[in-house]
């Protein structure tokens, strides 16, 4: 496998809500069907069909860690460091390993359990906080968009263990599928476990449009009218009905969701 000599594992982020991110391999194998990264390609050279490849990065351990002090640092931002790979590979415990003594905000992003591999030491560091994308509950639907990711009962049972060990938990409801995201259902189940949610709307670009209104026709054909209507008519009413929806279980449950539709 092709790896890629990475001058420097932490990078200025462009994302407004974060100092700087880390990404141990160039794209994963989850193959989501929606994923926003294969912009990534360019940066490479890469020819390969987007989703057929990862490559791992490799890097040397900062000596200067603490520069990093009380800043926030996005894990996986354009990846998901807990992909299949990494069971092989291990770069996330190199960086949790470094970490350990950081007073730097870590957040970890995944849709993967092979987190709790590394719980060890996730509890050593002070500031830390661990995402799951759980954006619906259901196993079939899984097979057809993220296919390589773990499953639903999985990331929740995660979320649980995690907490068990008074380690912050959050949900990333993203992206949502209009009528079949159960935005209710989800903050149902995990709300005694999860600290925190945050929800984004499901947008569709050039590189996946047609993938996703194909896979609507094709198992969801009533719903199929309804998506061209927000994606190619722009009627944003749904997302102003599912944003007053989270404020209401925002209040139910007390328990903040920030929304990012656009």
């Amino acid at each position: 496998m092709k790896k890629i000599v990475a001058k420097n594992i932490i990078t200025k982020s462009d994302l407004p809500w974060v100092d700087f991110v880390i990404n141990p391999y160039v794209w994963c194998w989850h193959w989501c069907i929606y994923c926003y990264a294969d912009f990534m390609k360019k940066f490479y050279e890469i020819n390969e069909k987007w989703g057929t490849f990862v490559y791992p990065k490799d890097f040397k351990i900062p000596e200067i860690w603490k520069k990093y002090d009380n800043r926030s640092i996005f894990i996986s931002s354009v990846t998901d460091s807990y992909q299949p790979v990494e069971k092989k590979y291990k770069k996330m415990r190199w960086i949790l390993w470094a970490f350990k003594d950081s007073k730097a905000k870590i957040s970890i992003l995944t849709k993967s359990d092979l987190v709790l591999r590394d719980i060890d030491l996730i509890k050593q560091i002070k500031n830390i906080e661990v995402w799951f994308s759980i954006s619906h509950l259901s196993n079939w639907l899984k097979k057809h968009i993220e296919p390589w990711t773990s499953n639903i009962e999985d990331r929740i049972d995660a979320l649980k263990i995690l907490k068990e060990n008074w380690i912050k938990t959050y949900i990333f409801m993203a992206p949502l599928w209009p009528w079949i995201s159960n935005t209710d259902r989800i903050v149902e189940l995990t709300h005694n476990f999860v600290d925190y949610y945050m929800a984004d709307n499901l947008r569709l670009k050039f590189n996946n449009k047609k993938i996703i209104f194909d896979l609507i026709k094709k198992y969801f054909p009533k719903l199929f009218p309804l998506y061209q209507e927000i994606y190619n008519k722009d009627d944003f009413n749904y997302w102003q009905e599912e944003n007053k929806k989270l404020l209401k279980l925002s209040k139910q449950y007390n328990k903040k969701i920030k929304v990012y539709f656009k």
